[in-house]
């Protein structure tokens, strides 16, 4: 990477932590507490995936003081139509007119998927929570209410919970992993609740760049720490994170390995 890069690179961290300081300090002056929970959902091309078992799990929730900002990242229009069969009055569509950009290093891709529409999403919310969760994942029926009542509890910002990676072969993770890099109990957007201030703490897009914490969602959780936001956390699972379409893995292995067999494939024959 050559240095005006890196300068770039240097420069948007700077301001994101910048701004995270007034975030977190304006939002705390004006908190007023209520029970809508938000779930800002970026997607592009898993439209069957999102609107056959995503967003029902998170419609069938025994919470029901919700709303869905689906955000569709330059999805095509053959895809968008598939959202018409999304009627509920808690589910609203915003459109970005372009694909973001994403490094093409599969791997790096991962790290920061989802950052542009992620980021817009939270701007479209409305609620005083939101819930993080990829347009893959599965709740539990008990999701929020555990996580909501966790964080009243403890006073907490930010509230993660166990989530089950995987059915063929599932593996729990619970929120104690990571501690050795934070100092708090963390746990990945399925099972991640937290105040409506807190996440406008903007995902960064040049996480993949740096030398630790590379994926958005722990720089994210870095960028929290040092700034003092509140955690707590729940030994229950409350998620599952199924295997990646197409792949027998969930999560980093199985996106990473699906994003390296659609860039393998020949390009469809002009017309």
């Amino acid at each position: 990477m050559n240095f005006p890069a890196r300068a770039l690179i240097w420069a948007h961290s700077i301001s994101l932590s910048a701004l995270d300081s007034l975030v977190l300090a304006s939002g705390r002056r004006s908190w007023v507490d209520g029970e809508l929970v938000s779930f800002p959902i970026a997607t592009y091309d898993r439209i069957d995936i999102l609107v056959g078992r995503t967003i029902p799990s998170i419609l069938a929730q025994s919470h029901q003081n919700i709303e869905i900002i689906v955000v569709l990242d330059g999805t095509p229009v053959d895809l968008r139509a598939k959202l018409t069969q999304l009627r509920d009055p808690r589910i609203r569509i915003v459109g970005l007119n372009r694909r973001t950009e994403y490094p093409t290093n599969p791997e790096e891709r991962w790290m920061v998927a989802g950052w542009r529409p992620r980021n817009r999403g939270v701007r479209h919310s409305r609620g005083e929570w939101v819930y993080w969760v990829s347009d893959d994942d599965v709740l539990l029926p008990h999701a929020v209410e555990l996580l909501l009542k966790e964080a009243r509890e403890a006073g907490a910002e930010s509230v993660s919970g166990g989530y089950q990676a995987g059915l063929v072969n599932p593996i729990a993770h619970y929120p104690v992993e990571g501690q050795e890099e934070f100092g708090h109990p963390i746990s990945g957007p399925p099972a991640w609740l937290c105040r409506s201030y807190v996440a406008k703490m903007r995902w960064n897009r040049f996480s993949w760049a740096k030398k630790w914490n590379r994926p958005s969602d722990y720089d994210l959780f870095e960028r929290m720490v040092k700034l003092g936001v509140r955690f707590s956390s729940i030994r229950s699972i409350v998620a599952t994170q199924p295997e990646v379409a197409g792949t027998q893995y969930p999560g980093r292995r199985g996106a990473i390995q699906a994003w390296t067999q659609k860039s393998a494939q020949p390009p469809a024959p002009s017309e």
